[in-house]
Formats: structure tokens, C-alpha cells, sequence
């Protein structure tokens, strides 16, 4: 697999078995914010931020909303630069 750093620059290869899944201070240290969206994106950290606190005060009803929410965002802003990036 190639890998790049969040927002470009050399590539490098790494075994397959070797990936993971950033842990969300590794995320956060990138500027990503815990997810997939362009770096800086407001209305995704509060959305994102929205649905933690549904999920930490375990009213799942409202996490499920607020992560439609999340998915919905992301899909209509954010579907073009996903695919710029791959």
C-alpha cells in the first residue's frame, strides 16, 4: 500500500498488514478533527461534537439522528474532495 501524510507530500510504501486506523488524538494532531473532511471544515467539528455528546450522554435516539446528520454534511459537501484525493 502507498501511503501519504493528511494533505500531501511524499508518498511511501507500507505493507498491508501493517495499517491501522489513526487513534483520534492522532487524527486530531493531523487537523482532522476525527474525520474524513477537509481540514478546517466548522460546520463538521460541530455536527462531529454534536453527535459525541448525544453518544457520551447515551441517548442513542439522538446519536443516531445526530450521525445522519454527520453523514448527511459530509455527502453534500464534501463527496468532491473525497474523490480528489483518491
Amino acid at each position: 500500500m502507498q501511503v501519504q501524510r493528511p494533505g500531501g507530500g511524499l508518498q511511501w510504501e507500507v505493507p498491508a498488514t501493517a495499517l491501522r486506523l489513526a487513534t483520534r488524538a492522532e487524527r486530531e494532531a493531523a487537523g482532522l478533527a476525527g474525520t474524513a473532511a477537509p481540514v478546517g471544515c466548522p460546520e463538521c467539528r460541530e455536527l462531529t461534537a454534536a453527535q459525541r455528546a448525544a453518544v457520551d450522554r447515551g441517548d442513542r435516539a439522538l446519536a443516531v439522528t445526530r450521525t445522519i446528520a454527520v453523514r448527511s454534511h459530509y455527502r453534500a459537501s464534501h463527496a468532491s474532495y473525497e474523490a480528489e484525493t483518491w
